[in-house]
């Protein structure tokens, strides 16, 4: 007869539980660049088929053969928009899984805000979201651990889609001054209650429902945000509304 196995308290568990999801988040992110990765080289196989088709066509000498399809080239050209467009995603999400222990490069704030929203462009289509992005022109780019970065775009342009469950808008801003970069994520959600606001950094915890969240994400981005010396924080908006502030220095005194 088997002993029974003993059953852990009610918080250990659940804070067991979430470490195992972080680890499959951790996995699946490792398992996503691999895909990327595979994917690019037929991608670019693709590409060059389409670029010997155009070459082909724009070297005939007379008329067109009976057989030629009538619209070859606006086919091609439509072949290759879709296929950079599938190639831009790849590198996204390869870019998205870097490790945030990478050497510090100089990095475009405003790009790595685009790549973000453009991957979660099909859910908030889903969900009816939409999306305003207010980025500065001429931003300086911040010497700062691109991956790192990315993943706190990521955790923040998530967490307010994941909020607007009904649709809603989804407004990001990139600011510089002072020698300092700023990013403002902004929802049209329900708001994060008052007595919960300062509780949102701390690990494991989640207004969530089970299954949607780890309660990581935020403390996450939070140390990412303090190692690069920079600030994270939040406020409600009126009437509704969330809207979370980093701030990022162009140059970390670390």
């Amino acid at each position: 007869m088997s002993t029974p196995r003993p059953v852990a308290p009610p918080n250990e568990a659940a804070s067991e539980q979430q470490l195992i999801h972080s680890e499959q988040l951790a996995s699946l992110g490792i398992l996503a660049a691999g895909v990327a990765h595979e994917i690019m080289n037929p991608l670019a196989s693709v590409l060059a088929g389409v670029e010997a088709l155009r070459r082909r066509i724009t070297g005939m000498a007379g008329p067109p053969p009976e057989n030629f399809v009538p619209g070859a080239e606006r086919i091609l050209d439509i072949l290759e928009r879709e296929t950079c467009r599938a190639r831009d995603i790849a590198n996204r999400m390869m870019l998205l899984a870097r490790p945030v222990s990478e050497a510090r490069t100089w990095l475009d704030v405003n790009r790595a805000v685009e790549d973000t929203v453009a991957l979660l462009r099909y859910q908030m289509n889903v969900q009816g979201i939409r999306a305003v992005l207010d980025l500065e022109r001429d931003l300086p780019p911040i010497l700062a651990r691109g991956g790192g970065v990315r993943s706190v775009c990521t955790n923040l342009v998530m967490n307010a889609v994941q909020a607007m469950s009904r649709g809603g808008t989804l407004t990001v801003r990139t600011r510089g001054r002072d020698g300092a970069v700023s990013i403002e994520v902004e929802d049209t959600g329900p708001g994060i209650p008052s007595d919960r606001l300062n509780r949102i950094w701390d690990p494991f915890y989640t207004t969530k429902p089970p299954g949607k969240g780890t309660g990581l994400g935020l403390s996450i981005s939070q140390t990412i945000v303090e190692q690069h010396d920079g600030a994270i924080h939040v406020q409600n908006v009126e009437p509704h509304g969330a809207r979370f502030v980093v701030e990022l220095p162009v140059r970390p005194r670390r």
